[in-house]
Formats: structure tokens, sequence, C-alpha cells
């Protein structure tokens, strides 16, 4: 095509483009609704929130943490985070459960062993496949705090709390990541905050830290009300 042609495409092409964009933006809108649909809200009561602090990131999350111990963290991914965990908290054992599912993302082929090398002079364990078949694997009353990062979804969230109350100890903490409703760059509705806020109802746990990152990507920590 004669580049004399292009003005006369070019408003048909942007009028195109402009119609796609709005036709992904309507069916965005329609299956966060279909998801958010399918998900009971749930409110905490102000009794769960009273001790309740803000901390401005994970770091100053973990710095306010009992040392030693046996943490778990649930969804490792690179090993960023479980290097934060064991620099400040320094825990006796450190198990780390991960699918590392390559089918799904490219990146994490061979990222387990990345992680091994990555964390090779820290007390860890590594524990692929799904994070309730992994967790179901440990004794009730076996670890001292544990972060869940994994799925997101709402029955997948609710899943992992009903393991973490049996895995706990009776005075441990469950901690986790991503506090929030969803994320816009993968449109994808997440299930966390209803399943944590019931996690709590249900069993009478208390918040007692939630970040403040400018990401939004929140974590929390829940304790056993005494």
């Amino acid at each position: 095509m004669e580049l004399s042609h292009m003005p006369i495409i070019g408003p048909f092409i942007r009028r195109h483009d402009a119609r796609i964009a709005r036709q992904a933006v309507a069916h965005y809108q329609a299956s966060v609704v279909a998801a958010d649909g399918a998900i009971a809200r749930v409110e905490v009561p102000a009794r769960l929130l009273v001790n309740c602090r803000v901390v401005p990131d994970r770091a100053a999350m973990l710095a306010t943490l009992p040392t030693g111990g046996r943490w778990c963290e649930v969804g490792t991914a690179d090993g960023e985070f479980a290097e934060q965990i064991l620099n400040i908290c320094h825990p006796d054992i450190l198990h780390l459960i991960d699918s590392w599912a390559a089918e799904h993302d490219n990146r994490y082929t061979n990222m387990e062993d990345a992680v091994k090398q990555r964390l090779h002079d820290h007390p860890i364990e590594t524990h692929r496949g799904y994070s309730t078949d992994m967790l179901a694997l440990f004794s009730d009353n076996y670890f001292d705090v544990i972060y869940l990062d994994a799925g997101h979804g709402y029955a997948d969230t609710v899943a992992e709390l009903e393991l973490c109350h049996q895995k706990i100890k009776p005075n441990g903490l469950i901690s986790g990541h991503d506090y929030i409703t969803g994320t816009w760059r993968t449109q994808y509705r997440y299930g966390v905050i209803e399943a944590v806020n019931a996690f709590c109802i249900r069993y009478n746990w208390e918040f007692l830290l939630v970040t403040w990152e400018c990401h939004r990507h929140i974590s929390f920590v829940l304790r056993k009300v005494k």
C-alpha cells in the first residue's frame, strides 16, 4: 500500500482498535462481575481488628515476627521473599512449597533448582507440588509461622487456611500476601479477602498486622484470639 493512502485508512484503524478495546473492557467487566458475584462478601468485625497494626512493607512485617522455629512459605516462586524470611527471622527450618509448574509459566523451568542454589547456605527444604497436597503431609501443630502466597482464588485460599488451622501450633501465626480484590495486570479476581475474613470469624482469629505498600499487594498476619 502506498504511503499516500495511509491517512485514509488511519481513522478506520483507530476506530477498529477502539472498538476492540471496548469489547475487551466489556468482557473483562462481565468476567469480574461473574467472579465477584460467586464470592460471598464477609466483613471483619471490629473485635478482630482492635489489635491490628499497620507497617510499611513486608520487611517491616518480618521484623516484628518471632525468630527461630518452623516456618513455611506456600508459593515460593524464585525465592526472593524466602530469602528475606531467612535473613530477618532466622527460622530453624523453612519449608518451601511450590508447584513450580513450567507448563503454566516457562519462567518456572528449573526454578526449584535455582531456589536451592540461591538459598543453599540456609536451613530450607523444598516441596514440589500443589499447596494443599503438600501442606497435608505435615503433622498437626507443626508450624510456628505459615505464609501463604499461592493461588489466590477463593476456593484455594479457603482450603489452604483450613489446613493451616490444623498444621499451625496453638500460639502460631498465619500470614499471607495479596489481601486485595484482584490484579489488573492479569484481570484476575482474587478471593483472598473473603476467604481470610470468613476464616477469622469462623475460628476466632484476629488481625495482628497488615502492610501498606503503594503497589497494594498487601500482606497480613493473623493470630488466634486467646
